[in-house]
């Protein structure tokens, strides 16, 4: 017997989605929906029926990694991986800082019925020596935030209040700590490498702050919550 709670989500979706609209669906039933789409075919309330959809999946996981752990479903995976295109964090693309901030100047202006600004030079060189832990999303909040709470013609450096913690030279270089090497070859896995070193580094200052996350947070230039999805990520147990 049909679950009815899929069985109207299903309908749902048939009915009302017109192309190109992102649905967003629960993590718990997500594998099966998109295993139904890939095959081209949805649960109608009493026979399968074949619908005409191209997919297109966005997820913050390493998919691969989930399939090697068993989490994620392996067919499924390579039914989806035609196209992938890796996006990297703003961390690691700071030349698009100012394009984007034009644009998300355009959104918010629109959106408030406000007159458009731009940013001083000075704001936009803070904006690309910062880390954004939180991606696209903290920087158009950081702009909406300055076009809300100030007048000014112009948004400049004291119009975005960023972490100093989060702040980084300008490069985006940064000295490893003492002891951690990471070991070259004419060959090697760069995901690899990095999250293999990403981890140690977070195992080595939750030890050297006895578990404390908070703590460890802080010295790693990380919010709470950025700890706690690597936590996660790379299956790393805490006290705290």
């Amino acid at each position: 017997m049909q679950n009815p709670a899929r069985q109207t989500s299903a309908q749902t979706c048939r009915r009302s989605c017109p192309r190109r609209t992102p649905v967003q669906i629960p993590e718990r039933s997500a594998e099966s929906f998109l295993y139904r789409l890939t095959r081209n075919l949805l649960i109608g309330p009493r026979t399968p029926r074949r619908v005409d959809v191209r997919v297109l999946v966005a997820t913050h996981r390493n998919l691969e990694q989930r399939v090697k752990e068993g989490i994620f479903r392996e067919d499924l995976f390579y039914r989806l991986a035609v196209v992938p295109i890796h996006i990297p964090p703003l961390r690691d693309r700071r030349d698009d800082i100012s394009g984007l901030s034009d644009v998300f100047c355009h959104q918010v202006a629109t959106e408030l019925k406000m007159p458009r600004r731009r940013l001083t030079p000075e704001a936009l060189e803070k904006l690309q020596q910062y880390r954004f832990p939180g991606n696209l999303r903290e920087l158009r909040n950081l702009i909406e935030r300055a076009y809300i709470l100030t007048s000014n013609q112009e948004i400049g450096a004291d119009d975005l209040p960023l972490a100093q913690k989060e702040a980084v030279p300008a490069n985006g270089n940064g000295s490893l700590p003492a002891g951690l090497s990471i070991p070259f070859a004419p060959s090697f896995d760069l995901t690899g490498v990095l999250e293999s070193a990403e981890k140690e580094l977070i195992v080595r200052t939750l030890n050297s702050t006895n578990g404390a996350q908070a703590e460890a947070a802080r010295r790693m230039g990380l919010s709470r919550s950025a700890l706690a999805y690597k936590l996660t990520k790379y299956g790393i147990r805490s006290t705290d």
